[in-house]
């Protein structure tokens, strides 16, 4: 607590006269700071007697690469044609531990790229369930189980859907980023390795075309990197932004799948059914579990 409280002196306490007076926050982060989840900082001294209480208590944060990007994310958005007609696509529980109950028979290798000791994340599946239950009937869909992998990406009818959701497992990989992931099925229905290791990497994203409104990668560190002077951290967010996205959610650390299914359910409930932009209803659906005191992180 000392720590953040000094971090937060540091970093908001020269605006701390200005920020009662403000509701949205655009950050620029450089360097360390971009690994800084600067909603959990605590407001400095002089904002109001509210010493203490986080930055997403009383304010909405978006981080951004630099300020002119904002802008350009603006322009791209109001400039494009063909604006999609269907709400949400949620990518889930995908197939790749060799002992899944879904499998026919188990299989008689390992999946090639040596993930199989990953466990299944069937709390995605039912995030889906609940996420779809906001939107009406042919507005949304879930791709899971042996249907959810890499090659979906290339699906034309992907840039149909407004928002697009990855539920799963992820990999950082400091020393080449490009190879950072996204774990989706790695196994046939009849156990076999599927062609491939099954991950839908990093430069694999760069070279489509998703114009959405927003994706949300509910992955372990997928707003995480290695930083690359004069360009920022390379993560996997990044590679949606280069896509098209127009808005990117992603986890700085490691992220079990029931708080996660919970937070992303509530975020979806706050955009889909009360009509919030993505960054308030970010900010609610973090400040509502704060306020239940679970998890703490």
């Amino acid at each position: 607590e000392a720590l953040l409280s000094r971090l937060s002196e540091l970093l908001l306490g020269p605006v701390a006269d200005k920020l009662p007076r403000v509701r949205n926050l655009a950050i620029v982060p450089d360097g360390a700071l971009q690994t800084l989840p600067f909603a959990a900082l605590p407001l400095p001294g002089g904002t109001g007697g509210s010493t203490g209480v986080p930055l997403v208590a009383s304010h909405v944060t978006v981080v951004l690469p630099s300020p002119s990007t904002l802008d350009a994310l603006r322009r791209r958005e109001a400039g494009r044609t063909g604006k999609p007609d269907k709400l949400i696509a949620l990518i889930v529980d995908p197939v790749f531990d060799p002992h899944d109950e879904r499998l026919a028979r188990q299989p008689s290798l390992d999946p090639v790229s040596g993930l199989s000791g990953l466990p299944r994340l069937k709390q995605t599946a039912k995030e889906a369930d609940r996420i779809l239950s906001f939107v009406p009937e042919g507005q949304g869909k879930a791709i899971e189980g042996f249907d959810a992998v890499p090659e979906v990406i290339a699906d034309p009818d992907l840039r149909r859907y407004r928002y697009l959701h990855f539920g799963t497992h992820g990999i950082v990989d400091t020393k080449h980023p490009e190879l950072s992931g996204i774990v989706l099925s790695q196994l046939t229905p009849d156990g076999r390795p599927r062609d491939g290791d099954g991950i839908l990497r990093s430069y694999d994203v760069y070279n489509h075309d998703l114009p959405v409104d927003l994706v949300s990668l509910s992955t372990c560190r997928s707003a995480a990197g290695p930083q690359i002077r004069r360009e920022g951290p390379i993560t996997m967010t990044r590679s949606f932004f280069y896509a098209g996205a127009s808005r990117v959610l992603g986890t700085l650390w490691e992220v079990s799948d029931g708080p996660a299914a919970e937070l992303t359910a509530a975020f979806y409930e706050g955009i889909l059914r009360q009509g919030k932009r993505p960054a308030e209803a970010l900010r609610d659906a973090q400040d509502a579990m704060r306020s239940k005191g679970r998890p703490p992180h």
